[in-house]
């Protein structure tokens, strides 16, 4: 019987699918980019399902009975039936805590999460962060004073008198520079 097992390489990382006629290890396998040693990886049982992984888990507040109270009390108010379900405080979005929002009830709840919060997740659960476009930076304006300021200290450098006008475009210059909008 063949059977194909998974190899990582201990110096490059990379990984290597290999067919074996036997399910003895091997260890005279050599990692195909960079010629080391390869060693095999073994899947983590228990966390193939939402079930497994959710068996034998804490609900996430340990003795804090007060916390364990005020949360489900949150959630209920929700309407967050939280029955079965582990609170995650890391779920919570920004700013909110005891968030009804953070009880999942396995893998899959808490990848959802992570990705409507705009998070990546590694661990038990792996989900990498979701893409996120950047955003175009927005022009703000710089108090007048600072731009005056700016502008007349270049002036006493330079040690020259402009007209009105000259002024003006420095002026403008200036408050552009200092608000980044140059």
């Amino acid at each position: 019987m063949r059977y194909t097992y998974v190899y990582r390489c201990w110096k490059c990382k990379k990984r290597h699918k290999i067919a074996q006629d036997s399910d003895r290890e091997r260890t005279d396998l050599k990692c195909m980019a960079c010629g080391r040693s390869l060693l095999r990886v073994n899947s983590a049982p228990g966390l193939v399902t939402d079930t497994t992984f959710m068996a034998g888990r804490d609900d996430g507040f340990g003795t804090n009975e007060w916390g364990r109270k005020r949360a489900r009390e949150k959630a209920k108010a929700a309407g967050v039936n939280v029955e079965g379900a582990v609170y995650c405080p890391e779920l919570c979005p920004p700013g909110e805590s005891l968030s009804p929002k953070a009880w999942v009830r396995g893998r899959s709840d808490v990848v959802k999460k992570a990705r409507e919060l705009g998070y990546g997740v590694q661990g038990a659960v792996n989900a990498p962060a979701p893409e996120v476009e950047p955003q175009e930076k927005k022009p703000y304006r710089v108090n007048d004073e600072i731009v005056d300021r700016r502008v007349k200290r270049k002036l006493e450098e330079v040690g020259e008198t402009v007209s009105k006008k000259e002024y003006q475009e420095m002026w403008h210059k200036e408050a552009d520079l200092a608000s980044g909008n140059a």
